[in-house]
């Protein structure tokens, strides 16, 4: 993944007498989910000032029953993977898809996804939280300063069971399914599903990324 990256970087080049800047905010959506989500060990963990993903993967590696002294750099990169897979991802999905994305058997992906959700409580009851009440409303908000940032309408949510544990378990009985009802349309959408809980989370990172490019560009009109 590093290599791969360093090529694309590769593939620019900025014209004679010019510089490319990069600007980054360091794991801003793990920030802003934690800060959502009030997850007191993610907070605590970030707070700390240690390196949030291998203190992630000792978490988990706990959570599984392993030694959390023991893991590896590949282990961190499996925890990192996890957690923003976790902002994304149906919960009950979560295990399939890392095996898919880590190359790891279904087993261990259900494991890891397994300890995830016990190493984070927090995030697990937030995402909960705001299927339901995306549910109800029909719609979710970014966070701003404190309060409501924008609305996105969830038009098709009422496809969808009342609650995501609802919408788990019905998963479950139809798995490697199409998912379809009788009228051929799809039984749920899941898009709008994830998207309760990961706009809120996604939609409010991007904002804070957005006005800090602002300042950003202020800074390289007046100095540049």
């Amino acid at each position: 993944k590093k290599i791969l990256a360093n090529m694309l970087r590769a593939a620019f080049q900025a014209p004679p007498n010019h510089k490319i800047i990069e600007v980054d905010e360091g794991q801003i959506e793990i920030r802003t989910l934690a800060h959502l989500s009030k997850d007191p060990s993610m907070m605590d963990t970030l707070n700390s000032g240690v390196d949030f993903h291998m203190a992630s993967a000792k978490r988990f590696a706990g959570a599984m029953g392993k030694d959390p002294e023991a893991v590896t750099d590949m282990d961190r990169d499996n925890a990192k993977t996890s957690v923003f897979a976790a902002a994304y991802e149906i919960p009950a999905q979560l295990g399939f898809m890392l095996s898919k994305r880590l190359g790891i058997g279904r087993k261990e992906g259900n494991e890891l996804a397994v300890a995830m959700f016990k190493g984070y409580v927090g995030m697990r009851q937030w995402m909960d939280d705001e299927y339901a009440k995306a549910y109800e409303r029909g719609y979710t908000r970014t966070q701003w300063a404190g309060s409501d940032g924008r609305k996105r309408p969830l038009w098709n949510m009422g496809r969808n069971p009342k609650s995501l544990a609802d919408l788990e378990r019905e998963m479950a009985t139809s798995f490697g399914g199409s998912f379809e009802g009788e009228d051929g349309q799809a039984k749920y959408d899941l898009n709008e599903a994830r998207s309760s809980w990961n706009t809120a989370n996604q939609g409010t990172a991007a904002d804070i990324v957005t006005s800090m490019l602002y300042a950003v560009q202020q800074w390289l009109d007046e100095n540049t």
